[in-house]
């Protein structure tokens, strides 16, 4: 249940996922963004629970919710061809991290071995074609742009990342939420966002279009530097 303390709910009108990058700021999808009211949950793993979550005698406590106060979304995102899928969301106060609420690493650096196998995260429908209560993490594999782009008859760009399998993929609910893989760095195990779910076919069941997080990574800076403090 531990596993994913970077992960947030994005509440609005729609429902999205997203990641803690900075104490102040979540990264989502642009698509996920809309002018109503909207918080972020943070420390969530069942949705309905109001309360300590416990498992085996293990117990996650009540998700911190904070309001969001500004939402800085990429100019360049096309809602057509959904190019640039990318948005902060800055909270209206900056949180304290703990053994249930930490950042997720970005890539700063290009110059990594190639991944293949991610993971994908979120509360998004299911096999049933319902809302997951629970936070679930399914592996997914990287897929050619070219041969994607052929799915959707469309072109895929170098700015995005294609991924699935033949039994997972992300669905309605999962957009704005990472593309994630554990990578070891120092000796250490790190889960590292390479992408966000930007779009996917229709019933869920091939691959998804995720916006590359790296080729973005001098615009998430710039916009944290302007828009409040890492």
């Amino acid at each position: 249940m531990f596993s994913t303390p970077w992960m947030v709910f994005v509440s609005s009108s729609l429902f999205c996922g997203g990641t803690l990058i900075t104490s102040r700021f979540v990264l989502t999808a642009a698509h996920c963004i809309t002018n109503d009211y909207t918080t972020v949950r943070l420390g969530e793993y069942a949705l309905n629970n109001t309360g300590l979550y416990c498992i085996n005698n293990e117990c996650i406590p009540k998700a911190n919710e904070i309001e969001v106060d500004w939402k800085i979304v990429h100019a360049g995102y096309n809602a057509e061809n959904v190019i640039n899928d990318i948005a902060l969301l800055r909270m209206g106060r900056e949180v304290q991290f703990t053994l249930f609420v930490k950042p997720i690493c970005l890539l700063v650096n290009e110059h990594m071995e190639t991944v293949s196998q991610f993971n994908i995260t979120g509360w998004g429908q299911t096999e049933n074609a319902k809302f997951s209560n629970i936070l679930k993490t399914a592996v997914v594999h990287s897929v050619d742009l070219w041969f994607c782009s052929t799915k959707y008859n469309s072109s895929i760009y170098q700015s995005q990342i294609c991924a699935g399998s033949d039994t997972s993929d992300a669905c309605i609910g999962d957009s704005g939420g990472p593309l994630s893989a554990d990578i070891n760095y120092n000796g250490l195990v790190i889960p590292l966002q390479f992408g966000i779910v930007s779009y996917g076919s229709d019933n869920c069941n091939s691959f998804s279009v995720y916006t590359k997080v790296s080729n973005y990574m001098d615009w998430i800076v710039d916009a944290i530097q302007h828009y409040g403090v890492i």
